[in-house]
């Protein structure tokens, strides 16, 4: 190489070569600071992106969890609706059932107030029958002795003892 060549250039396009070096060397350092702070907001990027994942991963269990309680919810409506059906189907029963009741129970009603007008009847008619009893008492006496002869008679039940048929055995 040779050192009088640079001596040779002249100085305006020495200063311009001068100029251009700085302005690259001033380039340079911006974009160095720039790829500093790009780098920083990358960095900061994936942070958030790493958080982002951890929050998605969280979110993405509690979303299979929701969906299991789910699961179990409409199983547990399934089985709610099934037996809600089976207490239907009782209660119409039940209801079937306590209509019979109601029924039987204005029957029972019924024959009640017949077996009360019938006691009613039976307590008017105690004071005639005792009445009756009280004429009959005396006449019970005379009513065997006739029964008695009425036995000896001829077609009387001493009679029928000896051999002949009664119509009315």
């Amino acid at each position: 190489m040779n050192l009088v060549a640079p001596l040779l250039i002249p100085p305006k396009l020495l200063l311009r070569a001068l100029d251009d070096l700085h302005t690259i060397a001033t380039v340079a350092q911006d974009t160095s600071r720039r790829l500093d702070r790009l780098e920083a907001t990358l960095d900061e990027a994936l942070a958030l992106g790493h958080r982002i994942e951890s929050i998605g991963g969280d979110l993405l269990g509690m979303a299979g969890r929701m969906d299991r309680r789910a699961v179990a919810m409409l199983n547990l409506g399934e089985r709610i609706d099934a037996r809600a059906d089976a207490v239907l189907a009782l209660g119409e029963k039940v209801d079937a059932r306590g209509r019979q009741l109601v029924d039987e129970g204005r029957l029972m009603q019924e024959r009640a107030r017949e077996v009360t007008d019938r006691a009613g009847e039976l307590v008017e008619a105690l004071p005639l029958l005792e009445r009756a009893l009280g004429l009959a008492m005396p006449l019970e006496g005379a009513v065997e002795r006739l029964g008695r002869v009425a036995d000896r008679l001829p077609g009387g039940r001493a009679a029928a003892g000896r051999g002949k048929p009664r119509d009315d055995a």
